[in-house]
């Protein structure tokens, strides 16, 4: 899953979400249609979900959706796993 937080200043270098800030999802992976990419061995097995590709080291890529506001943003990676 990916959360987005838009800094309120405009400057992601600085900006520190408070407590209790509004994190918003933009982006959630669950099944890998390519779970063949996974190498054969690979700790844990191949199921088919996208924890394994990261179990096994293997890039996972979210895309930004064109409609978010303009400014700066803090992204957040959340796995299950």
């Amino acid at each position: 899953m990916l959360y987005a937080y838009r800094c309120p200043n405009n400057n992601a270098a600085t900006c520190k979400p408070p407590t209790g800030a509004e994190w918003v999802l933009i982006d959630a992976l669950g099944f890998d249609p390519k779970p063949d990419e996974v190498p054969a061995g690979s700790n844990p097995a191949r199921t088919g979900w996208y924890q394994d590709r990261i179990r096994a080291g293997l890039p996972v890529s979210f895309k930004v959706p064109k409609n978010l506001q303009n400014g700066d943003y803090l992204f957040r990676h959340e796995v299950s796993c």
